[in-house]
């Protein structure tokens, strides 16, 4: 209602009024009416053709529609008529970041960095860039450069800390990584307490909550031995899809609860997000190296039900795959169709099964109508709700192919034998010029295999 009046409104106004118009497509971008939001930047630019933001709201609107050479087109027109523009620089060279063309939009970053070397934007998108290339030591350049300009930058703190931790220096990358929670994302996931946050500190009972989804939860499980030895009583929050699956895998000193009111009610001393026990207990491959692996333990009548259900053949390979991520930041980068995916990896005597989650209704569809290979698929089990029931469909499998999701993480928890593809610039986690893993020992990495 507030859109239709706004967009009624600002036809009836002076219509000089650039500025009405202008806000007016800024309030329709917001609520993602993308046509009304162009239409009304059009106008407001047509009003005034000098008014450069205007024109930036039009690049910008076709970019999140996913119309990306109609919005290159218009950030080269800001370009042309408004040299070295700084929006438009940092527009265009944001755009080519979120389609891949990362030499692209290096090069714009470049001139942004050249025209204005004391705004903090344009080493920022230096920087990630840079850093999505894997310059790395470049990338810490920049965002050091940031800090140097903007003191509490705490975006360019995280970056600096995932940048660190790309390159394995722990020791400088877990205690930057803890300005996360200075971003507005972070404050969102704060847990409500006014308990102390925990520093390491012998005995006493103890509250870890999760900040982020599955796969995290699953990875920082590895270090929940390594604080139960160190506290009297350990409480830890959990997705309720991963209780039982944890429950039957760590010790019994360890409590896992699925709701804030169970947590309320522990008498917790101290409290502490999930991520940030790796400050404490992974500062050096050997942290890692000497941490328990496999860490997760399948429920074996599970195992041996899916191996029924699946009916391998003599000399027949299973290979659990999957191939997409719902992640809602970079999920679409991560993913590929499923014809292509099972193309890419398929050799034969293999038998593929279906690990991934969600609804692939039309991705199994489009896989029989594109490709000779199938796929076999447990109809009665999700494998998004029922995750320990995925974990022992993963365990019947001799091995999995998968994207970087949680189902890797999941795979990888469980000690089975998993290869990652993954895309260019892959997450932090993952780190660069190395096939293994140091959260899983039994995983493999085949690096800028999604393009």
């Amino acid at each position: 209602m507030e859109s239709l009046e706004c967009y009624v409104g600002a036809s009836k106004i002076d219509p000089l009024n650039l500025i009405a118009y202008h806000n007016c497509a800024n309030l329709m971008f917001k609520m993602n009416n993308y046509q009304q939001a162009i239409d009304l930047y059009s106008k407001a630019y047509h009003i005034d053709n000098s008014h450069v933001s205007s024109l930036i709201g039009i690049a910008n609107t076709y970019d999140a529609m996913g119309n990306y050479l109609q919005a290159i087109n218009v950030f080269e027109n800001v370009l042309e008529k408004f040299k070295n523009n700084q929006a438009g620089l940092i527009g265009l060279g944001n755009l080519y970041r979120n389609i891949g063309q990362y030499e692209k939009s290096l090069e714009m970053a470049e001139e942004a960095v050249r025209h204005y070397p004391h705004v903090d934007n344009s080493y920022y998108l230096r920087g990630v860039v840079r850093k999505e290339l894997g310059f790395l030591n470049e990338a810490l350049d920049d965002f050091t450069k940031i800090i140097e300009i903007s003191p509490r930058s705490a975006l360019a703190k995280n970056n600096k800390a995932m940048t660190h931790l790309m390159m394995g220096d722990y020791i400088r990358g877990w205690p930057l990584y803890e300005a996360r929670w200075e971003l507005e994302a972070g404050q969102k996931k704060i847990y409500p307490s006014n308990k102390p946050t925990w520093n390491g500190r012998l005995g006493g009972s103890l509250l870890i909550w999760p900040e982020q989804g599955v796969g995290d939860q699953v990875m920082y499980s590895a270090i929940l031995p390594d604080v139960a030895a160190r506290v009297d009583h350990l409480f830890v929050l959990v997705d309720p899809r991963l209780r039982d699956l944890f429950q039957r895998s760590f010790d019994d000193k360890i409590t896992f609860i699925t709701t804030r009111e169970e947590a309320e009610m522990t008498g917790y001393e101290a409290q502490l997000p999930m991520a940030s026990l790796a400050r404490y207990f992974r500062n050096s491959e050997t942290d890692f190296k000497s941490a328990a692996s496999p860490f997760l333990k399948p429920n074996l009548q599970r195992v041996e039900s899916m191996q029924r259900q699946l009916e391998k053949k003599e000399n027949e390979t299973l290979v659990g795959v999957s191939w997409k991520s719902v992640n809602p930041k970079n999920g679409s980068k991560r993913g590929v169709e499923l014809h292509e995916f099972l193309e890419k990896i398929h050799v034969p005597g293999v038998r593929y099964v279906n690990l991934q989650y969600g609804d692939v209704t039309e991705d199994l569809l489009s896989l029989k109508e594109k490709s000779n290979l199938t796929m076999t698929t447990l109809h009665d089990l999700d494998n998004f709700q029922d995750i320990d029931g995925l974990a022992a469909l993963i365990m019947a499998c001799d091995e999995v192919v998968s994207i970087d999701n949680s189902t890797v993480h999941l795979s990888g928890a469980l000690g089975q034998t998993t290869t990652i593809l993954l895309q260019k610039s892959p997450d932090w986690r993952w780190q660069l010029n190395r096939s293994d893993s140091p959260w899983y020992h039994s995983v493999k990495l085949i690096r800028d295999a999604i393009c």
